[in-house]
């Protein structure tokens, strides 16, 4: 895949966060696919130049990589259905929604079920940050996923990204989930509780490309 393919992207969900990070991709110079299920929720965006899709199918089938930013495991779920899952394969699906690792690993065996690629992403920060791009962007996933190219579009929308490893099947320890980063916000800009641990995965600084 060439670098050319990660300077278009599909985006899915434009709550409260998505909206803003998309504008910032947009004014990188980033292409966009945008799919909400408000279609209201586009207009600006089909403004600002990003291209709207009728459809998840449609959308997937015309990018390299799908970002999905939406409220809850139910959504992205929904989103997975099966029309959806047979349109993965050789795709790449970054999860920047606030859900738990269980479900997060659920989602990765469906991706990886279907022949695509999976990574985790959920971020830390409102609509500010998400706006000014100074989110904290914590990336699970395989290496073959988060390679120059992605780290440049992710960089876009952040200030920081810390790569920490996938939630095991089996883990000897429970780990606390994703979710309860402090300060961290849902694709509706929901607030977790501040004051919870941080997860137990190491974790280190991505340098920007």
């Amino acid at each position: 895949m060439s670098t050319n393919e990660y300077t278009q992207i599909g985006w899915i969900g434009l709550g409260q966060m998505g909206n803003p990070m998309v504008t910032r991709l947009l004014n990188a110079g980033i292409e966009v696919g945008v799919y909400n299920r408000s279609p209201d929720k586009t207009a600006d965006l089909a403004d600002k130049g990003a291209k709207v899709y009728a459809s998840t199918v449609e959308l997937i089938r015309a990018f390299p990589v799908i970002f999905l930013m939406v409220s809850d495991f139910a959504a992205v779920r929904d989103i997975l259905s099966e029309e959806v899952r047979k349109e993965l394969a050789g795709k790449i699906i970054v999860n920047m929604s606030t859900i738990a690792p269980s479900e997060n690993l659920a989602v990765k065996e469906l991706v990886e079920a279907a022949g695509g690629q999976f990574a985790e992403a959920p971020v830390s920060g409102s609509v500010g940050p998400a706006t000014n791009g100074t989110l904290l962007v914590l990336f699970g996933g395989e290496d073959s996923v988060l390679t120059v190219e992605i780290s440049s579009v992710v960089y876009s929308i952040s200030r920081r990204i810390l790569k920490h490893e996938h939630a095991q099947k089996h883990p000897p320890h429970p780990a606390p989930p994703t979710s309860h980063l402090a300060g961290l916000h849902t694709g509706e800009g929901k607030r977790h509780l501040p004051g919870t641990p941080l997860p137990s995965q190491p974790r280190h600084h991505l340098p920007r490309p």
